[in-house]
């Protein structure tokens, strides 16, 4: 009855061969592909496109309403010159 005490020793073949390489696999996958391709390219690539859009849009905004009003009429008035000119 010796025999059943390692259980023929399936567990351990089993960790052997399925278990630690799909650890190993595992770990690589979370250590160098998450890490430097989804948090690096993905995330923090999509982080830095909105980072430099609001930047630019808080550089555009700076508060006078005239400003605004004034290249709104011109505008308007660019998009009206040009189709006058079409006629």
């Amino acid at each position: 009855m010796s025999c059943f005490v390692n259980k023929w020793y399936f567990d351990e073949a089993i960790d052997l061969l399925i278990v630690r390489p799909m650890a190993a696999a595992g770990a690589f996958a979370r250590d160098t592909f998450e890490r430097v391709f989804v948090d690096e390219t993905i995330v923090g690539g999509t982080t830095g496109i909105v980072r430099a859009g609001s930047a630019a849009v808080r550089a555009a905004q700076s508060g006078f309403v005239r400003y605004y009003a004034a290249l709104l009429v011109l505008g308007v008035a660019g998009v009206g010159f040009y189709f006058l000119l079409q006629a």
